[in-house]
């Protein structure tokens, strides 16, 4: 909660104060067959968000995205086009969008059924139940001595082995419980807005997609400048960049700009012409033809929406100059994305300390070091990359598996040792004690009763 709440204010220093929605951020329809509304359902008499003149009959991932204009002010459809802003962090349905996988495929294109939604969802919902489930009795029964009681021992004492298993498990459970609340309140959307005959992102399969991307998404587009910016959870993406990485980073420190505007364009469908498209990761893929603006695709930007001072990224013109202005720009969208995290350890360490104690800076600032040195992995993967594309044959199709490999199997050892800080702080924030028992299935499988 802490976490969720910091988030909010941020996202409200964005929206109200430096970054007003009006001039830096629009809503997008995917308009395939079109017609006009209902007189009941206009914008100046709408009880509920109404879909402007947009049928969608069946489900497409190559709808074309279509502006949406500002409502008009003190009007209700100005406030669901403001509530709709507010709680879409991810920017589903707006175009600040991350280019999610999940986005291409059904139930998640627009016009899919209901009910292909429920399904997919419950068994998202009935996996990660039975994941949180075995976590449960594997953190407070089967290797308890790491994860409860205030004798754990050093992360630095663990075996090779432990640490994996451990940082598994840490990761496990962050996962599920976030995608499980996240699958729950969409289908509670879905089904208000089936029964309303509501439309928009809150109330379709469209605007639920998963929070995270899956192990696949990882292997296709290894790195961690995909990761970050794609696999895992984007729920800060957009207030974290425009306040630290545009607003200090660019406005403030007058470093040069990369990445996309403040205002972008609509998000496009993942296909093989859209992947030389520009992408909005913490340090985008630096060397990459994937990070070219093409700022004349969309009629929806204006002239002021690009900076004077833009920076088309090309495939071997890199400046390493602009490595040094992202690792700088990258630093502070982690390091307030970690302060952001820890303020939930500051809640937990006050708790711990007891009334009229005073928690040490030691027992606050647990998960900042881990988010603190990821711009080191990303601006080293950058450099990497830029350095292999010197020398990687013009036909080097043969060379995918291999540069799949080496890029996963890089992600994934990079964030196991950098995890050490995350994994063993939130062991010390007592996130895992408990004093009740462990009841489930888990229990039952293991140990051949209920409660254990």
């Amino acid at each position: 909660m802490p976490v969720w709440i910091s988030g909010f204010v941020l996202r409200t220093l964005e929206l109200l104060v430096f970054f007003p929605p009006e001039h830096h951020v629009h809503r997008v329809r995917a308009r395939t067959v079109t017609a006009a509304p209902p007189a009941h359902l206009t914008e100046s008499n709408a009880t509920f968000p109404v879909e402007r003149n947009v049928v969608t009959t069946t489900p497409t991932a190559l709808a074309t995205p279509v502006p949406e204009p500002v409502p008009p002010g003190n009007s209700l459809a100005k406030f669901w086009w403001t509530l709709s802003l507010w709680w879409s962090c991810r920017g589903i349905g707006w175009n600040f969008a991350p280019t999610l996988a999940w986005l291409q495929r059904p139930p998640y294109l627009p016009g899919s059924s209901r009910c292909a939604f429920y399904l997919a969802s419950l068994r998202r919902l009935v996996l990660e139940l039975a994941l949180l489930d075995f976590i449960d009795l594997y953190t407070r029964r089967l290797e308890p001595a790491f994860f409860v009681g205030p004798n754990r021992p050093a992360y630095a004492s663990l075996t090779t082995g432990q640490r994996a298993r451990y940082s598994i498990v840490t990761v496990a459970r962050i996962f599920a419980q976030a995608d499980n609340a996240h699958v729950i309140s969409g289908m509670v959307c879905v089904a208000l807005g089936w029964a309303m005959r509501w439309t928009g992102e809150w109330w379709e399969p469209q605007g639920w997609p998963p929070m995270f991307g899956s192990l696949g998404d990882v292997w296709r587009q290894p790195g961690l400048a995909h990761m970050w910016s794609r696999t895992w959870h984007q729920q800060y993406r957009r207030t974290l960049h425009t306040l630290c990485w545009i607003g200090i980073g660019e406005n403030l420190l007058g470093l040069k700009h990369t990445g996309e505007a403040p205002h972008p364009r609509p998000a496009t469908p993942l296909t093989s012409e859209s992947s030389a498209l520009l992408v909005a990761s913490p340090i985008p893929a630096l060397g990459s033809s994937r990070a070219t603006a093409d700022t004349t695709a969309s009629p929806s930007i204006s002239a002021r929406s690009l900076p004077a001072n833009l920076v088309l990224l090309t495939t071997r013109s890199t400046p390493l100059k602009l490595y040094a202005h992202n690792f700088i720009k990258s630093s502070l969208v982690f390091v307030v994305s970690g302060l952001m995290h820890d303020a939930g350890s500051l809640v937990l360490a006050i708790r711990a300390a007891g009334r009229g104690a005073a928690p040490g800076w030691t027992d606050v600032f647990v998960l900042t070091p881990f988010f603190a040195v990821q711009p080191i992995g990303l601006v080293v993967e950058a450099l990497a990359r830029r350095a292999w594309r010197r020398v990687r044959p013009a036909t080097g199709a043969r060379f995918v598996t291999l540069e799949r490999a080496v890029g996963f199997a890089w992600t994934w050892a990079w964030l196991g040792y950098t995890a050490a800080a995350f994994v063993e702080g939130v062991a010390r924030l007592g996130v895992w004690d408990s004093v009740e028992p462990v009841r489930g299935v888990s229990a039952w499988l293991v140990y051949g009763k209920w409660t254990v």
